[in-house]
């Protein structure tokens, strides 16, 4: 690792993680239930698709880009002929969402179906791996800050990749791949931080596991270092969430559309900020002003998601306590410090989150648009 990059995103380094020791143990024993039930959720699942195969996990330096098949929004183009239905996942340089949000923190909206058109095309171009041959993996930092060559380098982009200027003028594009190429850089020098952090370990589980002692214990040092390298990449808390996959052994170089089963590291704070963000483009900026209950109906609904989607976040256990306390109507404060409820209560439901998603999907399709 190359201990003199490291990257930034505000929300994290702003985040309230003032825990106390006491919590700090409670959410790392927690992490460990989670992790362990859904890695043997997500290899028995595995073990279907790639029989007589082994697996191991990689850590991502591409941005996730997960859609929800909502009807009546903008999305409807993206997702037309999609055969994974109602969720679906693939892997870019960058997301709308997250594109959406850098715009939204200056002020300004994106034009959302170009700019997913154009982040289509970018999924195919290995714009971060022609910046790495033109001036370095040591460089890419520097390069970004001092502006040298970066028009030289987006016209070289042009000429070999030119569908990816046919959907925003030029100079919206270079503006949009200077973003992209912030974010790309910071995930490319954390990948490699946390790898190596996690080097002398050997198992799924255990890797996951030195994942998040990375989170609790080094990333706010890691993004308020970044901050001071690249302050002109100004990120929001879910770009924190770390990306990893389990894949079949010999596709750790695996990139593009989902190819195993992905797990994502990180704090509800960061995952809940995600969430409230993206709903911009189809709520508008109601989502911000909504109601203490309603947004609680969000977030009620947002838990079910994001343990159905193999989440592993500090405070899981927690939030499905806090959730079955409101619709259940029991009081399970005795049982909260139970280390065998807790897992329990994760595994059911993780189980029946998943069940849930299925049957949005089952009824959607029943709806016409």
């Amino acid at each position: 690792m190359r201990q003199g990059f490291v990257r930034t995103a505000d929300k994290c380094v702003n985040a309230d993680l003032n825990f106390t020791t006491n919590t700090v143990q409670r959410m790392t024993d927690d992490t460990a239930i989670q992790i362990h039930a859904v890695t043997e959720y997500a290899l028995a699942e595995l073990a279907e698709r790639f029989p007589g195969e082994e697996f191991d996990l990689i850590v991502r330096d591409f941005a996730p880009a997960i859609h929800i098949r909502i009807r009546k929004t903008q999305l409807s183009e993206l997702l037309k002929g999609t055969s994974e239905g109602f969720v679906f996942e693939e892997f870019g340089l960058d997301t709308p969402s997250a594109q959406g949000t850098m715009h939204y923190i200056s002020g300004e909206r994106m034009n959302y179906e170009k700019t997913i058109a154009f982040l289509k095309d970018l999924k195919d171009v290995p714009v971060l791996e022609e910046l790495r041959q033109t001036v370095g993996y040591e460089s890419l930092i520097p390069w970004m800050r001092n502006r040298d060559g970066h028009e030289s380098f987006f016209q070289m982009i042009r000429l070999r990749y030119p569908q990816l200027f046919s959907h925003l003028d030029y100079a919206t594009t270079v503006r949009e791949l200077t973003n992209v190429l912030m974010a790309a850089i910071e995930r490319k020098y954390r990948s490699d931080a946390i790898n190596y952090h996690i080097r002398e370990r050997t198992s799924i589980e255990n890797k996951l596991a030195g994942i998040m002692d990375w989170h609790l214990n080094e990333s706010r040092a890691w993004f308020a270092k970044i901050k001071n390298y690249m302050p002109e990449l100004s990120t929001q808390g879910f770009q924190c969430v770390t990306v990893t996959e389990i894949v079949p052994r010999g596709l750790d170089n695996y990139s593009g559309d989902i190819g195993g089963k992905t797990i994502k590291l990180g704090t509800f704070k960061e995952l809940n900020a995600e969430f409230v963000l993206s709903q911009r483009d189809a709520l508008g900026k109601e989502i911000l002003e909504m109601d203490v209950r309603h947004l609680v109906e969000f977030r009620d609904l947002f838990v079910y998601m994001l343990v159905a989607r193999r989440y592993i976040f500090p405070e899981a256990i927690e939030k499905i306590l806090d959730l079955q306390t409101r619709t259940t109507q029991q009081n399970l404060d005795s049982l909260r410090g139970n280390e065998e409820f807790r897992s329990y209560v994760y595994r059911s439901f993780l189980h029946h989150s998943g069940l849930f998603l299925e049957k949005l999907y089952r009824t959607h399709n029943l709806l016409t648009e």
